[in-house]
């Protein structure tokens, strides 16, 4: 399913920077960001872009 979410140019700035330091897509940060928020198990090893984040590292990732 494909959505579009209208985010400060701020956060889409820091998705970007943490993307690129983790050698990944935007939206595959952000979607690992809303799976960890909605509680979803951990997508299987054949998705990586898809990883779990824990609430400490979300909370990490808003506040670095």
């Amino acid at each position: 399913m494909t959505k579009t979410l209208d985010i400060r140019p701020e956060l889409e700035a820091e998705l970007a920077r943490k993307a690129a330091a983790q050698g990944r897509a935007i939206e595959a940060v952000a979607t690992a960001l809303l799976e960890e928020a909605v509680h979803l198990p951990v997508a299987s090893a054949r998705t990586p872009a898809r990883g779990r984040v824990s609430s400490m590292r979300l909370q990490k990732f808003m506040n670095d």
